[in-house]
């Protein structure tokens, strides 16, 4: 009887079992990544996510960095407000004027701000006045110019009322004469090329003594007037 030999079908096992093996070795890994999809679980998933650093904002509130003073400068003092130093006052620049002088009033210590009303009336029947609100600057001091009638008067009175100080009266003059004489001798016979003196003339005028100038004139007339190519001289007198 033939003998039938086994060592093929030996072989044949071994072959297919070391392949087996194998591929189970393959395989393996392959199984348990399927069986665990998110990647970040796995070992070196974490260990690559630790090593990352993270790019997510702090909740944590930050502390904002300390800033230096900066150095402050020194305020300048405010400027002390003004009060006035004595009473209210108003005068003129001149103590009389001709008529038609121009008039310069002014005043020191009235309130800063404070409105002053200004009357001018002459004393002699109240033929002229003059009515006019000024304001005091920021150092109390008022202002005022204007022109007197073209007339004498003799004497004016202004009236300066405050909204806060009160009343202050001034007064002041324009010179007018009142009257003019000739002394004796009046009337001479002058031949001509020669001169010829006549007695003191004397004028009175009002308004105060200050000095004053006084224009002189001869008026035209028959009898008064001067002869052709005669002149008067003094033609002013103070």
């Amino acid at each position: 009887m033939p003998v039938i030999a086994r060592q093929p079908a030996t072989r044949t096992v071994l072959v297919l079992f070391t392949i087996v093996a194998f591929l189970s070795t393959i395989l393996a890994p392959l199984a348990t990544r399927a069986m665990d999809p998110d990647p970040s679980s796995s070992p070196a998933a974490e260990a690559s996510a630790s090593a990352e650093p993270s790019t997510e904002p702090s909740t944590e509130p930050s502390e904002p960095a300390p800033s230096e003073p900066s150095p402050s400068e020194p305020s300048a003092d405010p400027a002390p407000a003004y009060s006035p130093s004595g009473p209210p006052s108003i005068v003129s620049d001149l103590e009389d004027y001709p008529p038609g002088g121009l008039v310069t009033l002014t005043g020191t210590n009235w309130q800063a701000g404070e409105s002053v009303h200004i009357f001018v009336n002459d004393d002699a029947g109240s033929t002229w006045s003059r009515n006019v609100d000024v304001e005091a600057d920021a150092t109390g001091n008022i202002h005022d110019e204007f022109n007197l009638p073209s007339w004498f008067v003799a004497e004016y009175t202004v009236k300066a009322t405050g909204s806060v100080s009160g009343l202050v009266v001034y007064r002041f003059t324009d010179s007018n004469p009142q009257s003019l004489s000739v002394a004796s001798p009046t009337s001479r016979t002058v031949t001509a090329g020669s001169t010829a003196n006549y007695g003191n003339l004397t004028i009175t005028k009002g308004g105060n003594d200050n000095l004053c100038t006084i224009n002189l004139a001869v008026a035209p007339g028959v009898g008064t007037g001067l002869p052709s190519g005669a002149t008067l001289s003094p033609t002013s007198a103070n």
